[in-house]
């Protein structure tokens, strides 16, 4: 998929701070780079919940509230003796700290003091992303390689003359093209395109399991979980 990005100014915001128009490009190149991070997260988990969520085998629900670390479990039973598979953990900030709470309110003192500070809250020895890019309502319990983003050809960028508004400025058009796999699913080009937006990627309809068997797909997904 390729997405284009605008960017513009005008050469009078810089001169009123003193400072060379030249600076709009390095004020460019630090936001693309934190843009293009945060929309690969973006295009990863929109595609994994669409993906997993296309395939009941592989969802579950739990309430951290009242299901407490079974919540986890509930997802690692999916993968029956293959559980060992599920490399990491992937979560909104608000479950990372609700699975905190959850260990406190019930005294795990052991878990506590290794767990806690060491970095895995009650994530049963299981590294944990956390990012508020994820959607709040699901937990994803993922294997290595669970979803790919390559970009399959080089960044490009150009700059131009604004010359047809009230103060003269400078413009940069950004785009990047990007391939998304996920691991033992395909992509449906017939019902979600070949350049297909953020919505159609997170659409469960543009997406079929291909994989004999659930345990070597790209994880399971924890719903309902407040």
């Amino acid at each position: 998929m390729a997405r284009p990005n605008r960017y513009q100014a005008t050469e009078e915001a810089f001169k009123r701070r003193g400072r060379p128009v030249d600076e709009f490009s390095q004020i460019i190149g630090v936001d693309v780079a934190d843009a293009t991070l945060e929309g690969f997260i973006h295009y990863a988990t929109a595609a994994l919940r669409a993906a997993i969520g296309s395939n009941a085998g592989m969802v579950v629900s739990a309430n951290i509230e009242t299901d407490g670390k079974k919540t986890l479990t509930r997802g690692m039973r999916k993968f029956g003796d293959k559980f060992g598979r599920i490399a990491l953990w992937v979560m909104h900030s608000s479950a990372y700290f609700d699975i905190v709470d959850e260990a406190i309110a019930n005294k795990v003192y052991e878990e506590a003091g290794v767990v806690i500070y060491g970095g895995l809250p009650g994530t049963l020895g299981k590294p944990v992303l956390v990012t508020d890019t994820a959607p709040a309502d699901v937990i994803f319990g993922l294997l290595p390689n669970a979803v790919v983003i390559t970009e399959s050809q080089a960044p490009g960028f150009r700059s131009y003359e604004v010359n047809d508004e009230e103060n003269l400025g400078i413009g940069y058009r950004a785009e990047g093209t990007v391939n998304i796999d996920v691991l033992g699913y395909s992509w449906k080009e017939t019902t979600g395109g070949a350049n297909p937006t953020l919505a159609a990627v997170g659409s469960a309809a543009n997406w079929v399991k291909h994989s004999d068997s659930n345990k070597v797909t790209a994880g399971v997904m924890t719903t309902a979980l407040t």
